[in-house]
């Protein structure tokens, strides 16, 4: 579970989602948080969104090497299109 915030969140704050990402305790959880600095609710959205996107697509590619059939370059090489 990737949970990402923004640092000027106004309607899920940042705080929230780390907490959020703390309460999975389980040992099998694959929980990570990310904040972004300046960002706010609208973080996909906004000028450097791509970076988000990336940083989105590279933990994706981190977790899917236990999925049989899929390969983690090929999670990194695809495209980001919107």
């Amino acid at each position: 579970l990737l949970l990402i915030g923004g640092e000027q969140d106004e309607i899920i704050p940042a705080h929230l989602s780390k907490k959020n990402a703390d309460a999975y305790t389980d040992p099998g959880s694959v929980t990570t948080f990310k904040e972004y600095p300046g960002r706010s609710h609208y973080i996909c959205g906004e000028p450097g969104w791509a970076e988000v996107a990336a940083y989105v697509a590279e933990w994706l590619a981190e977790q899917v090497v236990t999925v049989p059939g899929l390969r983690a370059q090929d999670v990194r090489n695809a495209p980001l299109t919107f």
